[in-house]
């Protein structure tokens, strides 16, 4: 979610004047940002799908993920500019228009962080189990289901509290934007089941597959060692190894830099009007990690190989 600026009256304290973004200079600032991500985003996103479809060698079961994964940040960068107008002019929309706009970016985005999920548990799956498991568990059927999910959780965790009254989409006068509506005194619950509903179950499951994955190279580095393995096919493993460390990393490092302006300033009631900005900071970092996310093209292993992994896995990471 890139524009979503909540708040919580609640969370305020016991400040007399209550904090409204009302700034013209920092709300222009604020909107030409959010209309350089959706057009970075835009940009990005579109040349990924169209290098998917125009090449058959990325036709893979990965890239069914990074495909969806471009999808819903297109949609929810295309959906951004209705924001920058917000921004700008300050012009309040019904509330029903307000409740569709803040619905798509509230399901587009979050629904990447569940994206990039189910691209770390394939990676997870595809290098550390046989050529037989995968197969096994990426079958058509099984790949739909994903998919599905991938839509159905985030938005039963944007839509089903609500309809009990907890937190509510909609205009936020605190921030005069389409977002989670600041008047419902339950939002402070409804934003942090949402934190925890996805972007830290997501950062939890994705960390955890990488490590794994990483830990399954040092285990094939070892073992390479004892079989003798030539010198130069150990020096691929140990490039290829320091490849992974890096993915790890940057990957950890960019996600936890993502979200955490946001969740640490929403908490802080004196730092409120550093929100906004917080939002810009995650979203470009978001859109730079996302639309950078680089097709594979292949998902490892030969089909009438079954049952290869170990050393032999190694091959496969990208």
């Amino acid at each position: 979610m890139a524009t979503s600026i909540t708040s919580e009256d609640s969370l305020q304290g016991q400040t007399s004047t209550p904090f409204r973004f009302d700034d013209p200079t920092h709300r222009l600032l604020v909107g030409l940002a959010f209309l350089l991500i959706a057009v970075i985003g835009v940009i990005g996103n579109s040349l990924l799908l169209f290098a998917v479809m125009l090449s058959r060698m990325l036709h893979t079961t990965t890239n069914i993920f990074v495909v969806n994964l471009a999808m819903s940040d297109l949609i929810g960068c295309l959906t951004l500019p209705f924001s920058t107008v917000i921004f700008v002019s300050q012009h309040a929309f019904s509330d029903s228009f307000c409740i569709v706009v803040s619905g798509v970016l509230y399901i587009m985005f979050p629904a990447s962080v569940v994206n990039l999920m189910l691209i770390a548990i394939n990676r997870y799956t595809l290098i550390t189990k046989t050529q037989r498991t995968f197969d096994k568990i990426y079958t058509k059927r099984n790949i739909s289901i994903m998919i599905i999910f991938s839509w159905l959780y985030v938005i039963l965790v944007t839509f089903v509290p609500p309809a009990f009254g907890v937190g509510a989409l909609g205009y936020s006068k605190r921030y005069q934007s389409c977002a989670i509506s600041s008047e419902n005194p339950l939002t402070v619950y409804y934003v942090a089941l949402r934190s925890a509903l996805i972007p830290v179950a997501g950062l939890v499951v994705t960390t955890m597959c990488y490590i794994k994955i990483f830990l399954f190279v040092c285990k094939a580095t070892s073992d390479m060692k004892q079989r003798n393995i030539s010198s130069s096919s150990l020096e691929q493993v140990r490039k290829r190894q320091v490849r992974v460390t890096k993915n790890l990393f940057l990957i950890v490092c960019c996600y936890v830099l993502c979200i955490t302006p946001y969740r640490v300033v929403y908490y802080i009631p004196a730092a409120r009007n550093l929100l906004p900005w917080a939002y810009y900071f995650g979203g470009m970092l978001k859109k730079t990690l996302c639309s950078g996310v680089t097709p594979m093209g292949s998902d490892g292993g030969n089909p009438g190989a079954p049952d290869q992994r170990g050393p032999a896995a190694l091959m496969y990471i990208t």
